[in-house]
């Protein structure tokens, strides 16, 4: 499980940000909270989910991406080339910041055990990394690296002989983590896994896609159909069916002087097409109710959309994973947002959810507590900066949050010039 995660001069984040899935001190809602001991029998209090709202272009989607950047550089470290570039975005309104590091933090509870690794990075090296752990309560260091005079320096507290031989073999723009689980050394191989496995990342319509071809796979089995079909009817879609149908792509006469190798057509020809549809209950000419076929592109992007949710969302709920999503409320009705995130907070699986959202239905405290509520405004420097309901402490279990989040109480909202629309559609007019 995740406990927090932190990012620092990465796209519109210049000072560091953190979004944590800490639990307060809050009474109420306690569903949505998991309540978790250690191996050490420290008590800890983790929320399933947490949403992220906040007006266009405040860095809602740059936190999301940023979480996509760090496990990138984690799970492609070791295809990494000598000297190739490291995807490094700093902040760029302010131009001190180009020539600063991009930092990652993340904080997780995994067997039991507290880990914490972080890494600092720019377009050429990794700067500085680390992973601890708290296997008897008190802190212990696995690996520290640093950059001191231009040179990477490590430190061990275990291990020492066969880290080093790691360290040697770890170039300047790789991650030491991922190196070292590579080959084989199993202190670093449970955070690798966990970033690599378990954190999964949607801010894309090509994830969408993807999800939508994992989801068509599914059905092909009677008893994923039958999970998938009950996620549907329990969001009140009028589906009483699925059908899947395999067929093969048309043969396209692709010209001779393209010469296109032969193991690409046998790729080709040997594929499938997944073609999707939908089965409704319907009335005949008599009265009396018949299934209706239904094609995939004649539903409604909502619909289509659930269904391009369902089987990874069955999945990551079944498994325990994390799932960081963008956007998660476009093409959704309000009431369907709410389902969703109610998945969340009532499993009892450990999985979570962080996502961001513009539909406030769910910022409202019969659905979320203050804690589990973040807003991503900016700052007069055009950085990002976030913070949680929480941190406002005049704020009580009975505060209208939703009211007085659009009455601006809390920022986070965009700032309407009237006045300049007035003067545009003056400017317009044929008078």
């Amino acid at each position: 499980m995740i406990l927090n995660f932190r990012a620092k001069n990465i796209f519109s984040i210049k000072e560091e940000v953190e979004l944590s899935f800490e639990a307060s001190s809050i009474r109420g809602l306690m569903d949505n909270v998991i309540a978790y001991e250690t191996v050490n029998k420290s008590k800890k209090k983790i929320l399933k989910s947490v949403g992220i709202f906040g007006h266009n272009a405040s860095g809602k989607s740059n936190l999301i991406k940023s979480v996509g950047i760090m496990k990138d550089l984690v799970v492609n470290s070791n295809s990494r080339n000598k000297n190739e570039k490291l995807p490094h975005f700093p902040f760029k309104l302010d131009e001190n910041n180009l020539y600063k590091d991009t930092s990652f933090y993340i904080e997780l509870i995994l067997n039991g055990i507290l880990y914490e690794y972080g890494f600092s990075y720019n377009a050429q090296k990794i700067t500085k990394e680390y992973l601890y752990y708290y296997p008897n309560g008190r802190i212990a260091t696995i690996f520290e690296r640093k950059l001191v005079n231009e040179k990477t320096e490590y430190k061990f507290t275990i291990d020492k002989v066969k880290q080093e031989f790691l360290s040697n073999v770890t170039s300047d723009n790789k991650l030491y983590l991922a190196v070292a689980t590579n080959l084989e050394y199993k202190k670093t191989e449970i955070v690798f896994k966990w970033i690599s496995e378990k954190l999964i990342i949607n801010n894309s319509d090509r994830a969408l896609a993807n999800w939508r071809n994992y989801t068509a796979h599914l059905i092909s089995d009677d008893k994923e159909k039958e999970k998938i079909l009950k996620f549907l009817k329990g969001a009140d879609f009028n589906i009483i069916d699925l059908d899947l149908k395999k067929k093969k792509p048309n043969k396209i006469n692709f010209p001779d002087e393209l010469e296109i190798p032969k193991s690409i057509m046998e790729e080709f020809e040997n594929s499938e097409i997944l073609e999707i549809g939908t089965i409704k209950k319907g009335i005949s000419l008599k009265g009396k109710e018949i299934s209706i076929p239904f094609k995939m592109f004649e539903e409604s992007d909502g619909t289509k959309k659930f269904f391009e949710l369902a089987g990874p969302f069955l999945d990551i709920l079944s498994k325990g994973y994390c799932l960081i999503f963008d956007e998660i409320d476009n093409s959704l009705h309000p009431k369907l947002l709410s389902f969703l995130i109610d998945l969340f907070n009532k499993n009892m699986t450990n999985a979570q959810l962080a996502f961001t959202a513009h539909n406030t239905i769910v910022f409202n405290q019969d659905y979320l507590r203050r804690d589990q509520i973040y807003l991503m405004n900016l700052d007069n420097t055009g950085a990002s900066e976030l913070y949680s309901i929480y941190d406002f402490k005049t704020e009580k279990n009975t505060s209208n949050i939703l009211k007085r989040y659009l009455t601006g109480r809390y920022d986070g909202i965009p700032f309407i010039d009237s006045d300049l629309v007035s003067f545009i559609l003056r400017g317009n007019s044929n008078e």
